[in-house]
C-alpha cells in the first residue's frame, strides 16, 4: 500500500526514465548507436518479464573510481524468454593497460599483454550502445557499471545519466534476504549463486560474470514469483511486498 501511495504521489520510476529520455536534446554529431539508443522508448508500465529482452553486462576495471580508474573489458550476453543466448555472448578488451596496477591484476587477471590490439573505448562503448537498444541492462552491483557508463556519457556528450533501465540482481538478493534470511551477509555473485543451487563458475571475468548473473536472476524470479502461471508484469519487481521501496532493484 505504501508503495502505491509512492508511486501516486511522485510517478512511475519507470515514467521517470522515459521522460528523461524524452528531455534530452538528440545531437546529429552524436554516433549512430547512441542516437538510436536515445529515440527508442523505454518500457511501458504492464509489460510482461519474461517477454522482455535483456542484456547482462559486466565490467572489469582498474579500480571504483571513473574519474580515475579505466574498464579493462566487457563482457554482454543478451537474454530472451528465459533463454540465455550464448551464441551472442561477447567479451572485449580494452587498450587500457596503462591503468593496470599490482590489486587490479590479482583480482581480474588481466595484465598488460592482453589489452594489446583491444578495443578503444570509444569503439567498445558505441558497440555496448547498440547491444543496449531496446534491452533491460541486468547486473550484479550497478554502481560499477553505470557509474561508468554515466561518467562516459557525460563527459563525451554532456548527458548528465544515460536514461536506460537497469536490474541490479544485488539489490534483488538484500531485498529477499531483508526479508527471509536476515543473517545472511554476503552479496557477492558466486556467494548469492550458491544459495540458489546455481554452478560454480570462476570469478572477475567480464563474459562469465555476465553469464552468471543472467542465470542468477532467473533463479531470482522463481523464488520471488514463484510459478503460479500468472504473467509477471514488470512493476511487479517494484511493487511486490518481498522488495520493499527504499531496497528498489532498478537504478
Amino acid at each position: 500500500m505504501l508503495d502505491h501511495i509512492k508511486f501516486q504521489l511522485f510517478g512511475h520510476p519507470l515514467t521517470h526514465i522515459e521522460n528523461a529520455r524524452k528531455r534530452i536534446s538528440i545531437d546529429s554529431q552524436w554516433t549512430d548507436s547512441l542516437r538510436q539508443l536515445l529515440s527508442y522508448p523505454t518500457l511501458k508500465l504492464g509489460m510482461p518479464v519474461y517477454s522482455l529482452h535483456y542484456l547482462a553486462l559486466d565490467f572489469e576495471t582498474t579500480g571504483l573510481n571513473p574519474e580515475k580508474d579505466h574498464i579493462l573489458s566487457i563482457g554482454t550476453v543478451p537474454m530472451f524468454n528465459s533463454k540465455i543466448d550464448i551464441g551472442m555472448a561477447r567479451h572485449v578488451y580494452l587498450n587500457r593497460s596503462e591503468g593496470i596496477n599490482s590489486e587490479s591484476a590479482v583480482i581480474n587477471h588481466i595484465v598488460p599483454e592482453m589489452l594489446e590490439g583491444g578495443h578503444e573505448l570509444d569503439q567498445a562503448m558505441d558497440k555496448l550502445f547498440a547491444m543496449m537498444r531496446g534491452k533491460v541492462v541486468l547486473v550484479h552491483g550497478a554502481v560499477v557499471e553505470k557509474q561508468f557508463i554515466d561518467h562516459y556519457v557525460q563527459q563525451k556528450f554532456g548527458i548528465v545519466q544515460l536514461p536506460v533501465i537497469w536490474i541490479d540482481t544485488l539489490k534483488i538478493e538484500k531485498a529477499l534476504t531483508y526479508i527471509q534470511h536476515p543473517e545472511s551477509c554476503s552479496y557477492q555473485l558466486s556467494d548469492v549463486r550458491e544459495k540458489h543451487h546455481l554452478p560454480v563458475y570462476p570469478a572477475h571475468n567480464a563474459l562469465i560474470d555476465a553469464i552468471s548473473c543472467a542465470e542468477l536472476f532467473l533463479a531470482q524470479l522463481i523464488n520471488i514469483f514463484g510459478n503460479k502461471g500468472k504473467p509477471i508484469k514488470i512493476e511487479d519487481i517494484f511493487n511486490k511486498h518481498t522488495i520493499p521501496i527504499h531496497k528498489n532493484v532498478f537504478s
